[in-house]
């Protein structure tokens, strides 16, 4: 009997000692997971011949006469991000080119103007509307965010203006 009482005293000490030991015995807590984000760009919608939103590059008010617009003002592509998303990503998913600078020479001329009128040029490119969508993934969840809607445009290459009068 005393033999079996010493064996299950060594047993019960060494489990006591596994369980106050680091190690295998004592996982822990689990590692944490890393965190994982991407970025879409989502509900693209494209406009062609859209002026650029950055107002006219040339105008004129000459009531009674015609005028002549010649266009020299260069414009680059403009980009709209949002959610961390960078210019460089969201020009990718546009097919757009982010470092695109337009400079060729263009004119027009307008018809006899009347008193408060304005003939004006816009360079013309291409538009995109869409949305941002972020997703980060931690601790096994995924939260998503999606941006407001964002315009971008891209100037056409060569001499495209879009004349006309306002007023």
């Amino acid at each position: 009997m005393r033999k079996r009482l010493q064996v299950a005293a060594a047993g019960i000490l060494a489990a006591a000692a596994l369980a106050l030991s680091p190690g295998a015995a004592h996982a822990g807590p689990p590692a944490p997971q890393p965190v994982v984000q991407w970025w879409d760009v989502i509900n693209r919608s494209y406009y062609a011949d859209y002026n650029n939103p950055g107002g006219s590059v040339a105008s004129c008010t000459a009531p009674g006469s015609t005028c002549t617009l010649s266009v020299t003002q260069s414009v680059s592509t403009s980009i709209s991000t949002s959610l961390g998303y960078s210019k460089e990503g969201v020009a990718a998913s546009l097919s757009f080119q982010l470092t695109r600078t337009v400079s060729s020479a263009a004119s027009c001329t307008s018809p006899k103007l009347k008193s408060g009128q304005k003939y004006v040029a816009y360079r013309t490119g291409r538009q995109a509307m869409y949305q941002i969508r972020h997703s980060v993934r931690a601790n096994g969840k995924t939260t998503v965010t999606t941006s407001s809607w964002l315009f971008s445009w891209e100037p056409y290459t060569g001499a495209h203006i879009d004349c006309y009068i306002i007023g």
